[in-house]
C-alpha cells in the first residue's frame, strides 16, 4: 500500500492516472507517517520512504530518501524479500 498525506480523493485520483494496483491511503493529519517516523514536519509532508513489514507488524526492511528520485530498484525489493529476519535499512 501508498501512504500519502494527500486528501482522499486525490489520493484516489492519483492512483486512477497512474494506475496503481495498490491501495493508496490517506493520511493528511501525518498520523501513520509520524508513526513510521518520516514526517517532513516543517514542509507538513512525508519523506519518501519503503517499509516491508511482515504480518507480526514488525518492521523488517526500510529505504528512506531526501527525494523521491531516489528510490529502491525492484531487484533491491526484492533481495529485500529473501534477506534474513533482522530489520535492515539501505
Amino acid at each position: 500500500m501508498g501512504v500519502s498525506v494527500d486528501e482522499l480523493e486525490d489520493s484516489r485520483d492519483l492512483a486512477r492516472k497512474k494506475g496503481l494496483e495498490y491501495p493508496l491511503l490517506s493520511d493528511p493529519e501525518l498520523r501513520a507517517i509520524r508513526a513510521y517516523g518520516v514526517a517532513d514536519e516543517s514542509n507538513g509532508i512525508a519523506w519518501p520512504a519503503e517499509f516491508l513489514v511482515d504480518r507480526g507488524g514488525r518492521i523488517r526492511w526500510r529505504a528512506t530518501a531526501m527525494s523521491v528520485t531516489k528510490r529502491p530498484s525492484a531487484d533491491d525489493l526484492l533481495r529485500a524479500f529473501d534477506a534474513p529476519s533482522a530489520p535492515r535499512s539501505r
